[in-house]
């Protein structure tokens, strides 16, 4: 997935830089956390903003 600079920051802005699962800010990680899809690909889900989840690694996985 490549998401374009200007979206990873609005997204970025609208989870005030913390995983929208557990909370971990990117100041507890140390750096910026993931990006990954609410609904997947595989299940018709798509790169609009609105599907876009950030998140850290743990949560991602």
């Amino acid at each position: 997935m490549t998401i374009k600079n200007i979206i990873r920051e609005q997204i970025r802005h609208q989870a005030n830089f913390a995983c929208e699962f557990c909370g971990v800010t990117e100041t507890d990680t140390g750096g910026q956390l993931t990006i990954d899809h609410f609904q997947p690909i595989s299940q018709q889900g798509d790169d609009n903003i609105e599907n876009l989840l950030y998140c850290c690694i743990r949560c991602n996985q």
